[in-house]
């Protein structure tokens, strides 16, 4: 049985989404009422049976796109998380969305996609007047041109520190979405 947040009794905002997704699917909502979501007209980019991938609205770089889990776990170290993975239809889905973020990077031959996961509940976030983001999330990363190190296989720290977020709008996040599926 999937955990409940421990941290805070703010509701959940991946599993509003999840919810949503959910009640979508089981024909709750139509596509119309879907699509006045806001995550989801400028950030989601698809699902599998466990996972759901959307944009970040504060990335770390371009492309930054969160892989959230459907049920509410609040740590990949969970034990209730091994009774469902892997799956093979959500490591599709992952593979899938690893190969069209490579596609984003400007080193197509040899662009690399780093996936991290900090599911720690942020206080300066602007979301977390409303909502806890202690939900298991991955970050996907997509390694860009300037993100060269000495080291070929290390990123800078202000990447996976949130000190430096990349302003991002939804005329960004909507055409990098497009982005996205076309490639």
């Amino acid at each position: 049985m999937p955990t409940e947040a421990t941290v805070t009794k703010k509701p959940c905002l991946f599993c509003n989404w999840a919810a949503i997704l959910d009640n979508f699917e089981r024909n709750k909502i139509s596509e119309n009422e879907l699509e006045k979501e806001d995550w989801y007209r400028y950030q989601y980019l698809g699902k599998s049976k466990n996972f759901f991938a959307v944009l970040d609205i504060s990335p770390r770089v371009k492309g930054d796109t969160l892989l959230i889990a459907r049920a509410h776990y609040t740590d990949i170290a969970d034990p209730e998380l091994m009774k469902f993975l892997p799956v093979r239809e959500d490591l599709a889905f992952i593979v899938k969305i690893l190969g069209k973020l490579r596609k984003l990077t400007e080193d197509k031959e040899h662009g690399k996609v780093y996936m991290m996961s900090m599911c720690e509940h942020w206080e300066d976030e602007e979301i977390s007047d409303k909502y806890s983001t202690e939900h298991l999330h991955f970050h996907l990363l997509p390694r860009h041109k300037d993100m060269r190190t000495k080291h070929p296989h290390f990123v800078p720290e202000h990447i996976f520190i949130r000190c430096q977020n990349i302003e991002s709008d939804p005329a960004e996040l909507t055409r990098i979405r497009k982005e996205f599926h076309s490639s």
